[in-house]
């Protein structure tokens, strides 16, 4: 071969956990590729190699090799995930080290309780306190304490710390504090690494913006040793390129902005796949499309609209369970969208409890693999389904390396799939591949639907080893009627990063009103943004008239808890603010498909993007293959689920075909790493470029149930899983369109499906664990007053009366029928709880009902669709926050109409009349599961008591579990009598949060419906402190209904030790501030919360300053701070306050909040376990108190309301949950 000698080579790699990808770009065009085995001990080792193979090969001359582009995601993740990171400190603002810790209180899984949370990688003792605060507006409040800092970071320096991260308070708004600290730190040790928080992510909420720094300090000084080592291997074969390195959010930087911000080169190579996406589907102007990338553990999706990849700041790291969102730790930094989930080839397949087929996330990896690898894998997967189906050649070495097994893979699934179901090995494998394929379509619905797109509109671009082969079952579930195979599938991710333009993003927050807003300031802003950004463009060697700049800004309405990113002007004048509005209405309606013009918007953060024009592509051509009459390579018996039949496919080399030429499945067609399978009907076409376009046959809806009366274990997984992934994207509207912080930030919410009859089916996966509960109580009642047969389609009830709903006045319960061809088929029940309802602020201080606040009887607020203006004009008149209250009703609206849209759609697709025979299979299937938990607990009774603090005198609840003939019923007789202030609960509450741990204990696993409800009696004589009579004051009911859990836990210590967890430092304290200035008409109304210690379990800790029972989130610092007139002073773990045993409560946390307002505020106190402390069990330590004091005195009345004259401070101790087991060292006691 003749070596080729032309001006310009581009060189890209990715490295991935198990092959490193190589693609050398010619300068006609040619792409020539190479995969090698990644190897973990010597990382650009394999680089070299690949590309030493490719330059061999192709006699590429290596002094024409330009500019390498590197997209290597698993350089900075592996050192995150597997805690191989940097020894690295923390510098934060005196008072708040613990920041990174406390996070935002909340669990990932509601209800197990043996779920762990992310480990901060910075621990405890490297983390250092500096005198210093900036207020929300960018003012000094305290100086820098330089002498302070020196310390710091000499204690720091001589610990054997290499790298440090500076977080302080707003400075976002300030960043002159953390810049002299990296002065001083450079004085004292000039090797040293320092990221600061407003280089990192000038960006507000300190939770998030100090989990980025760190991470980016962690990984910062490995990441510079990588780069050398990486252009020292390239130099040592004679390439002298200039070093580029691909970004998560589909940009190139320079390499030295790389080596100080490692933490963009995040999930790189997954962004550089959805670019080859979009640069595949620009050249053939497919239009939209969706990218669906599938290897041999996961499968990744982003949506391209408009030829860009979806951006997102909404992105985790080094999650503990990978793929459930809120297990990890956040960056917040922009990242291609992409949609990740556990199903690729090694996904295992198995028979739950439930005794239903499941289909991942846990996989067989490479090694032991697949049972048909024959390597000593014996779980069925994904593979081994896809070979029995015929997709793959048994006769043919998997990456040319691995020989498949045939009898392997058909023993493993008959032996633990199909005998267990009592259906055919077919069938079997047929289910596993239905089934991984539902679920990935289902979350790429969700996906769709939280960025407010339509998927059945686009094209899907399926790659990597795994995706041609599952591509057609997808499009079809999804709606998609094309697919687009690109050439060299297997290493397309790496020629993403040779259409990647040269690209950074900068951000600043700066809060103001839309109205009135000062743009001039704004655009200093942006000339300050665009002088950062298009330093950093001009690195990499990009002229400055080449850059070209994108503005958009983070707005919301007025009191919204979310914010929408929003395209502006790229200048601004007279016109900016309507033309700011007009984008944001646009923008809105897109995503949520309505907008409200009567209520204010605000600006929260400022956004900027620069860009440089994208590099020539590389074009690949496909030598003209073989004409359409010559014989395929091979025939093979493929299966198809849709069919349910076999079918005769030809099996054809994708080089093999003629390009231009139109074929009719079905088909099997082979490139090198994958093969894509083709339907009968479906017409499929080779271009000169190489790709494979297929499209598929009208009419191609998912296959349609015989009957439902007997449901196989398959569809029912299937069914199961939709209904599930309906209410998700309900709960996620609700969230996304809520307006209060309570809602938004704090996940105080829920959405819930029931059958016709009122039984809970389905609930969303993000809720409070007592509005899951209440939901089936509430709508019984709502049914008395409207009788099922009276309703009609479009009509929505509500009410807020704590004996219907969940227990106090703030919680508004609205239901609506569904209906499917003219027939009621279920119900769909939202939670929310209102940031005001009138009456008293907010308290427990109340002594009856009426004094809490506007009392709502069951209504109909939609009638036949129809709003009744009534009620909403009744809710504005009397709440406080009317546009935050309106706001919130809607987006519970918005939620019921997703359930019904969804569920009609499903119907449909599945050809289904009615879903009771559904409902039916999916009770019976968790009540038998259930059962055979309860049949390990020895039926008996069991007795516990808790105490609490109560209002003037203590109180306590009595508890009887009597376990007998499968079932459990809770007798709170001889628990204390009503008292005359807010503390009360309503039956609902009580009922609810009584299941709840024992959902907790029994079946954390499977989710909650009626067949695990009904198998619990409880028991609550009207009158109790658990079942007030109306009108009972119920406004705190939530100080008696959280502590349920202890005395649940402690009833079952003994007959379930392993199972139990120790009493939690619950309920969570609730903060409501609230100001009002008669002479000027300003006022302000907040609602935070605050979380104790977690209890411990068998085999670990608690965790501290986590929500439970709950699941409430805290109100970040510096959002409460730009909210209302308030400055904290401290929040830190309470060190200590846990409960001492075998294993200690997780600790409270101390919490000090000063007044800056002009006048009086008064502050409702929620608070608990102040003189009762939080119970040990097993022989368990109680944990400590908390406490409640102002201006260092300590407040009697912990659960009134609290005047606070400015300048005063409120403290509040949060008390530590109590210990698990007898300590093992009793001086620990």
């Amino acid at each position: 071969m003749t070596a080729i000698d032309r001006s310009r080579y581009r060189f890209g790699f990715d490295i991935g956990g198990t092959f490193t990808d190589i693609v050398v770009s010619s300068p006609d065009g040619e792409v020539h590729v190479a995969k090698c085995l990644s190897r973990p001990d010597a990382i650009t080792r394999a680089v070299v190699d690949g590309l030493t193979d490719v330059i061999e090969r192709e006699r590429i001359p290596r002094d024409k090799i330009q500019e390498v582009i590197s997209g290597a995601t698993t350089v900075v993740s592996n050192l995150i995930i597997e805690g191989k990171g940097a020894s690295t400190g923390l510098l934060t603002t005196e008072g708040f080290p613990d920041l990174i810790e406390i996070a935002r209180e909340v669990r990932y899984d509601i209800y197990d309780i043996t779920a762990k949370l992310p480990k901060p990688v910075v621990p405890r003792r490297w983390r250092k306190e500096t005198p210093e605060r900036i207020d929300r507006d960018g003012n000094i409040l305290i100086p820098l304490d330089e002498d302070a800092a020196r310390r710091a970071i000499q204690e720091l320096v001589a610990d054997g710390v290499t790298s440090i991260a500076v977080c302080f308070l707003h400075a976002y708004r300030y960043p002159a504090h953390e810049r002299r600290v990296r002065e001083i730190a450079m004085e004292i040790a000039p090797e040293l690494f320092v990221s600061l928080s407003s280089d990192v992510l000038p960006e507000i909420r300190e939770y998030e913006r100090a989990s980025a720094t760190t991470l980016n300090a962690y990984v910062r000084p490995y990441i510079g040793n990588y780069l050398e080592e990486l252009e020292q291997g390239l130099g040592g074969i004679g390439v002298k390129a200039t070093l580029n390195i691909m970004q998560s959010n589909g940009g190139v930087i320079s390499r030295d902005y790389a080596e100080t911000m490692p933490l963009r080169m995040l999930e790189s190579g997954p962004a550089a796949g959805a670019l080859a996406a979009a640069h595949v589907s620009g050249l053939l102007g497919a239009g939209d499309v969706v990218s669906f990338d599938m290897g041999g553990t996961t499968a990744k999706s982003c949506l391209i609209s408009g030829g860009k990849p979806a951006v997102t700041t909404d992105f985790e790291t080094a999650r503990v369970h990978r793929f459930k969102k809120g297990s990890g730790l956040p960056v917040r930094l922009p990242v291609i969208d992409m949609m990740e989930i556990g199903a690729g080839g090694g996904s295992i397949a198995r028979v739950d409890d439930t005794g239903l087929l499941k289909v991942g996330p846990d996989s067989a990896g490479a090694m032991p693999g697949p049972a048909c690898y024959g390597l000593g894998g014996e779980a069925p997967t994904v593979t081994d389904a896809a070979l029995v189906l015929g997709y793959l050649d048994p006769a043919a070495k998997l990456g040319g390396q691995v020989r498949l097994h045939m009898d392997r893979a058909e023993q493993s699934i008959r032996t633990f799939i199909a005998e267990p179901l009592g259906m055919s090995v077919i069938e079997a494998a047929s289910g596993i591949y239905r089934i991984v394929c539902e679920n990935m379509a289902a979350a790429a619905k969700v996906h769709a639907v939280e960025n407010g797109k339509d998927i059945r509109r686009y094209t899907l671009v399926a790659f990597g080893g795994a995706g041609p082969m599952h591509a057609r079952e997808i499009a079809r579930r999804l709606g998609c009627g094309k697919i687009l195979v690109p050439a060299n599938a297997g290493v397309f991710s790496a020629i993403g990063l040779l259409v990647a333009p040269v690209m950074t993003d900068s951000v600043r927050t700066f809060y103001t009103p839309l109205e009135g807003a000062d743009w001039a300031d704004i655009e200093r802003i942006y000339e300050e943004l665009e002088e950062l950004t298009s330093d950093t463009l001009i690195r990499t060697g990009i002229a400055p008239e080449q850059v070209s700049y994108e503005r958009t800004a983070d707005l919301r309405y007025v009191g919204q808890g979310f914010e929408v990113n929003t395209p502006l002007p790229g200048s601004f004048g007279p016109d900016t603010t309507e033309a700011a509005v007009r984008s944001f209405y646009r923008t809105y309606d897109e995503l949520f498909s309505h907008h409200l013009t009567n209520v204010d918007l605000e600006a929260l953060t400022w956004r900027l993007r620069a860009t440089a024009p994208a590099p020539s592509p590389p074009i690949a051509r496909r030598a003209d293959g073989a004409s359409a009459d010559d014989a395929p390579k091979s025939k093979r018996r493929i299966f198809l689920p849709d069919s349910g039949e076999f079918h005769e496919a030809p099996v054809f080399e994708d080089v093999g075909l003629p390009v231009g030429q139109e074929f009719v499945g079905p088909a099997l067609i082979e490139q090198s790493g994958c093969t894509t399978v083709i339907g009968p009907g479906e017409r499929y076409i080779a271009d000169e470029y190489g790709n494979l376009l297929i499209t598929l046959s009208e009419g191609n809806d998912s296959p349609i149930a015989s009957s439902t009366e007997q449901v196989s274990p398959i569809d029912l997984e299937i069914y199961w899983n939709r209904l599930i992934s309906i209410v998700d994207e309900a709960g996620a509207a609700l969230k996304r369109t809520s307006f209060s912080t309570v809602v938004r930030e704090s996940n105080d919410y829920t959405c819930v499906m029931l059958d016709a009859d009122g039984a809970l089916l389905a609930q969303s996966s993000w809720s409070v664990p007592g509005f899951i509960g209440t939901a089936p109580q509430s709508l019984r009642h709502f049914l008395e007053v409207y009788p099922k047969e009276t309703l009609v389609d479009g009509d929505i009830i509500l009410s807020n009366n704590p004996w219907i709903g969940s227990g106090h006045l703030n919680d508004l319960t609205m239901a609506a029928p569904i209906f499917h061809d003219n027939r009621l088929v279920a119900f769909v029940v939202t939670v929310a709880h209102l940031s005001d309802i009138g009456g008293r602020q907010w308290s427990a201080s109340a002594t009856e009902l009426f004094e809490e606040g506007l009392h709502i009887p069951v209504l109909k607020l939609y009638e036949a669709g129809e709003r009744n203006e009534l009620i909403i004009k009744i809710f504005e008149a009397n709440v406080r926050l009317p546009g935050q209250v309106v706001g919130d009703i809607e987006a519970q609206v918005v939620a019921i109409n997703v359930v019904r849209r969804r569920l009609s759609e499903f119907m449909t697709e599945y050809g289904l009349d009615d879903i009771g025979d559904i409902a039916k299979a999916i009770y019976g299937v968790t009540e038998e599961a259930v059962q055979k938990q309860l049949r390990n607990i020895p039926e008996g009774r069991y007795t516990a008591e808790v105490e609490g603090d109560g209002w003037e005198e203590s109180f306590h609840i009595r508890a009887t579990v009597t376990v007998e003939d499968g079932r459990i019923r809770v007798d709170y007789t001889g628990s204390s009598p009503q008292v005359g202030y807010g503390i009360n609960e309503s039956y609902n509450h009580t009922h609810a949060y009584t299941v709840y741990p024992f959902k907790c204990m029994l079946a954390p696993g499977i989710p909650n419906n009626d067949g695990f409800i009904r198998l619990f009696d409880v028991i609550a004589p009207e009158g109790l402190i658990v079942n007030a009579k109306f009108p009972a004051a119920v406004g705190a009911r939530q100080l008696i209904g959280h502590m349920l859990q202890g005395v649940i836990f402690a009833a079952m210590a003994e007959a379930m030790p392993d199972k139990v967890q120790s009493d939690s430092g619950t309920p969570l304290s609730v903060l409501v501030f609230r100001g009002l200035d008669i002479e000027s008409g300003e006022s302000f109304q907040q609602i935070t919360f605050l979380n104790g210690g977690i209890g411990a379990i068998r085999g670990r800790h608690g965790d501290p300053c986590s929500s439970f029972p709950a699941n409430i989130s805290n109100t970040p610092v510096e959002i409460l701070e730009n909210l209302i007139p308030v400055r904290y002073l401290q929040k830190r773990i309470r060190e200590g306050s846990g409960g001492v045993g075998e294993y200690c409560g997780g600790d409270g946390q101390m919490v000090e909040i000063r007044s800056c307002w002009h006048k009086p505020m008064t502050v409702s106190l929620l608070t608990e376990r102040t003189r009762k402390p939080p119970r040990g069990i097993l022989g368990g330590n109680d944990g400590a108190c908390g406490f409640v004091r102002k201006n260092g005195t300590p407040v009697v009345e912990t659960k009134g309301v609290v005047e606070l004259a400015p300048g005063d401070v409120l403290e509040i101790g949060l008390p530590g949950a109590g210990g698990l087991g007898a300590p093992i060292d009793k001086d620990a006691e």
